[in-house]
């Protein structure tokens, strides 16, 4: 009995030996299986720190998760909230942590939310829809600092302005800070907001209205330009749907 344990042992032994002898020169090669296992890395975030202004989202995706399932949490909902998908809203400025628990293991990220600047504010509060006049005209969308300018025109058969999308000018925002109305000493801070060729005033007490005093207006063209803030209910259909995937 013992001889034969004792063979047994000698037979490993030397399998060992010859293994370790032919990996070292190179004879034999680890199996796929095996290569895969020594390569396959521990899952990480795809980051551990952000900085972001509050209202904006960013979404995070955890690397060589393989086929584990992922649970995502947030140390403080009031400042960050996560979604099943990593996705991350900046509610508020603040701090908090986003955890991703990939089987036993904890990933985090610090995340910084910052309040809105006066600016900041002001140029998100131009979000939407503004046009020359009621009935027609010309309008103009904006969003998160990007204008889409639409020229509308006066359709005799069916007695209505009809707007095109054949041909969108897009333009960016840029705000300037102005104390005093333009043309007068009237006390009147606002900004002074510049789109394409056009340049109008935007004020702290009237976020209504887009008013173009002097120089060209709306692209270029002489005259006023002065624009009003509607409700997308009053944009045509192909206008609103247009935008729809910007």
């Amino acid at each position: 009995m013992h001889e034969i344990t004792a063979k047994r042992w000698a037979r490993t032994a030397l399998i060992a030996w010859l293994t370790a002898t032919l990996l070292a020169t190179g004879l034999l090669a680890l199996s796929p299986s095996n290569a895969y296992a020594a390569a396959k890395k521990a899952p990480k975030l795809s980051a551990t720190s952000k900085t972001v202004l509050k209202g904006k989202t960013f979404t995070l995706k955890v690397k060589n998760a393989g086929k584990a399932k992922v649970k995502w949490t947030s140390s403080n909902k009031k400042v960050a909230t996560v979604s099943k998908t990593g996705k991350v809203t900046a509610k508020k400025a603040g701090k908090a942590t986003i955890t991703a628990k990939v089987g036993k293991k904890k990933l985090t990220c610090k995340v910084t939310v910052k309040g809105l600047t006066k600016a900041q504010k002001a140029k998100r509060s131009l979000n939407g829809w503004w046009h020359t006049w009621s009935s027609g005209g010309h309008y103009m969308y904006i969003k998160d600092g990007k204008a889409y300018l639409f020229l509308a025109h006066f359709d005799d058969s069916s007695g209505t302005f009809v707007a095109s999308t054949s041909n969108v000018t897009k333009a960016k925002i840029a705000l300037t800070r102005t104390k005093t109305s333009p043309g007068s000493s009237e006390k009147r801070p606002g900004y002074r907001v510049r789109v394409d060729k056009s340049t109008y005033y935007y004020y702290d007490d009237d976020h209504r209205i887009l008013e173009n005093r002097y120089g060209k207006g709306y692209l270029g063209y002489s005259g006023s330009s002065s624009m009003d803030k509607l409700k997308s209910s009053d944009v045509p259909a192909n206008l609103r749907k247009y935008v729809k995937w910007l």
